[in-house]
């Protein structure tokens, strides 16, 4: 058989759906197409990925296990110009991702993490790429507060305007 795309050395997972090949390599993923899986032919790449460590496909979506920007979720609709669809900030190291009816299982390197999907893929917000969770969600800031400056990430389940007040340990507002 023919080698086309990435070498057994550089793909980090692989998955199929239908007659589509979905080869990850740590930057990138490339699309190929499987119709003469003794000749496969290159469909398209999507770039910009950090780190891919697992990689699964269904429909039109493709979602990524990416080791800095958590879950990564690329239309491939048309597959010669993929294009993110959205994503979800996991806490830490995003290992992979597999997808079951509603549910999208997320292994993380600090935890195991379960998403609602709707029917047309994960909860994704194709306009902003974020996807919305079932409640409101405040997550733990960081880094630490005793650092000049500190993240805090929080989630909605809808487009909401947000005010969001800062105490110190002694009640008063910072």
């Amino acid at each position: 058989p023919r080698q086309t795309g990435p070498g057994p050395a550089t793909a980090r997972d692989a998955t199929i759906d239908g007659n589509r090949l979905y080869v990850g390599q740590t930057d990138r993923l490339h699309i190929l197409d499987l119709t003469d899986p003794t000749a496969p032919d290159s469909l398209g790449t999507y770039e910009g990925l950090s780190v891919m460590s697992g990689v699964y496909a269904e429909g039109d979506y493709v979602y990524i296990a990416d080791q800095t920007h958590g879950i990564v979720v690329v239309n491939v609709a048309d597959p010669s110009t993929p294009h993110r669809a959205g994503g979800y900030e996991t806490e830490g190291d995003c290992r992979d991702v597999f997808k079951s009816d509603t549910t999208l299982c997320v292994a993380d390197y600090y935890a195991f993490v379960t998403l609602t999907a709707r029917s047309s893929g994960l909860s994704v917000d194709e306009d902003s790429g974020a996807p919305l969770p079932q409640t409101a969600e405040l997550y733990q800031n960081y880094p630490n507060p005793f650092n000049p400056s500190t993240r805090i990430e929080y989630g909605l389940s809808s487009k909401s305007r947000v005010h969001l007040v800062i105490f110190d340990i002694l009640g008063r507002e910072v």
